[in-house]
């Protein structure tokens, strides 16, 4: 049986799902991790990708999607200035 877990930066949840990954002590190898790349690093694909798998704490993902969207930045935003 595979998994699968879909993140993105701007959930800002990556360290906590890669903490959730490890504590279930499912092998990452049954675990599909797809990582979607924000638009601010388009230019930018190995840095994002690296600063994901280091707030994940593994070594690859499945797939990586590009990603945008502006209602989520103006809802982290607001978010933050509250």
């Amino acid at each position: 049986t595979r998994r699968s877990s879909d993140l993105a930066w701007c959930y800002g949840n990556e360290a906590e799902v890669g903490q959730g990954i490890r504590d279930s002590g499912v092998p990452r190898r049954e675990i599909f991790i797809t990582g979607k790349l924000w638009s601010t690093y388009h230019s930018r694909v190995a840095e994002a990708v690296d600063l994901t798998l280091q707030s994940l704490g593994t070594d690859y993902l499945d797939l990586c999607a590009f990603f945008s969207s502006s209602s989520i930045i103006l809802s982290r935003l607001l978010s933050q200035s509250s």
